[in-house]
């Protein structure tokens, strides 16, 4: 075994030097000769002593074989009565992920499970008024009750102080009353605008400091109002929701970046990446109680959320809107949407996220083909159009569990990521011309307009 050792050692001035030093003496005989080399006073009335990131302060009366002082180490040399318990390497990153860690619900196992019966429950739910609506009235009211079980069981959140989200849904209702006379396109955004802006109050209520998700739900829910009020004005609302949609998919794929941004967070990790090991040792012992990274965190997820939340509810109003009001074209889109949001969901790991984006893609998978066929049939046959909803939601649920449920094994499923990354880019390209084709843009240049 080596008897010497060679280290690193860093004062208290961001100052260093490498020295070597023996592994089988007292700690004490070693840390005043150090302190001359870095031009400490070794007669300082508080001393000095070592300190390690893995072992805190060394003992005077200790070895550094004691502690496994190995070539090459970072050793600091502090005021012996220091208060400091133990240095440490300050690192942005590492504080981030302790934070996601620890207030997260990641989209795996259980909780993938629970949102996909959460969503084949809803489909039930329709399946069964649509049944109703064909006479079976009776089967409808215990496959709506069934339905309502799985949603209570799997899907409901927890009880108690989390019944005052019931709030938003109280405000999407009032909206929709408020509006109920008027066609579909505004009875959607009011509906939609209400939700956001209950979103927003709930949120300032329950905790006033997330003030990022009350201003990015209080702006998307403001603007679904002034939708409603400019259709009223006369703008075309079809072609409104088919012009901000490719928007609303822009804005999901640039969130994370958006969020860490505009939040600060980036900057933060930077300059934190960037100190030496002593400036990141001071930022250590003088970092308070809750550290600017933390509230930079915060603040980015927060803004995170926002964007996510009010892309996926806006994303909803719009492809309802298309699918109902616009000719097959336009509900073609709808669907493009869907698959659009469905394929950015693999961006985003957490349930809060991935949840509502795949909302967005399970209401276009099963909108579209309904208004489809309303458009085909019309009012001359209700009760073949409500048979198929019922058909359509049934095996749209089927789908849904067996995807939710469903895991390719893993050399597999990186080969097919790496097809869906193709795929995810095409379809991002293929945004504006797809709306270029809805609006009939294409068809106008042609002369073969249909007077969208």
């Amino acid at each position: 075994m080596a008897e010497f050792v060679r280290v690193t050692v860093v004062g208290p001035e961001d100052n260093a030097a490498d020295v070597t030093a023996p592994l089988g003496r007292p700690v004490a005989e070693v840390v005043d000769q150090v302190a001359a080399v870095l031009g400490l006073d070794p007669s300082d009335e508080t001393g000095w002593q070592f300190a390690s990131v893995a072992a805190g302060p060394l003992a005077a009366h200790g070895k550094l074989s004691d502690y496994g002082v190995v070539d090459g180490d970072l050793l600091y040399i502090v005021p012996a009565a220091s208060e400091v318990a133990a240095p440490e390497i300050f690192s942005a990153i590492d504080v981030v992920a302790d934070y996601v860690e620890d207030d997260r619900r990641m989209w795996t196992g259980n909780a993938r499970h629970s949102v996909v019966v959460g969503y084949a429950g809803m489909l039930v739910v329709v399946a069964a008024v649509a049944f109703a609506v064909t006479g079976g009235l009776v089967a409808g009211a215990c496959a709506a009750a069934m339905g309502a079980f799985i949603l209570a069981t799997y899907a409901a959140p927890e009880p108690a102080r989390h019944l005052v989200w019931i709030t938003p849904i109280c405000f999407a209702a009032a909206s929709a009353a408020v509006f109920h006379a008027s066609p579909w396109p505004q009875v959607v955004l009011a509906t939609v605008g209400g939700g956001l802006c209950g979103i927003a109050i709930t949120t300032f209520v329950l905790s006033p400091a997330r003030w990022a998700i009350v201003a990015s739900s209080s702006i998307a829910g403001g603007t679904a109002i002034a939708a409603v009020i400019a259709i009223r004005l006369g703008v075309n609302a079809t072609a409104l929701a088919a012009w901000i949609s490719p928007v609303l998919v822009i804005g999901l794929a640039c969130a994370g970046r958006l969020s860490v941004a505009w939040s600060g967070l980036g900057g933060v990790v930077a300059r934190t990446e960037e100190e030496s090991p002593a400036a990141s040792y001071e930022a250590g012992r003088e970092r308070p109680g809750r550290p600017e990274i933390v509230r930079r965190a915060v603040i980015a997820t927060d803004l995170l959320d926002g964007i996510v939340w009010a892309c996926c509810a806006s994303a909803v109003g719009a492809v309802l809107v298309l699918a109902i009001t616009g000719v097959w074209e336009q509900a073609a889109f709808g669907a493009y949407i869907g698959l659009a949001f469905l394929l950015r969901s693999r961006s985003f790991s957490e349930v809060r996220h991935v949840a509502p984006i795949i909302g967005v893609a399970v209401t276009s998978a099963f909108i579209v083909p309904v208004a489809l066929i309303d458009q085909r049939i019309g009012e001359s046959a209700p009760f073949i159009t409500a048979a198929a909803t019922m058909v359509i939601a049934l095996l749209l649920g089927v789908i849904i569990l067996f995807l939710g449920y469903f895991e390719l094994p893993t050399v597999t499923g990186a080969r097919l990521a790496q097809l869906w990354n193709i795929v995810d880019a095409l379809v991002l390209l293929g945004l504006i011309p797809m709306l270029f084709w809805a609006q009939g843009i294409y068809q106008y240049i042609l002369g073969t307009d249909l007077g969208r």
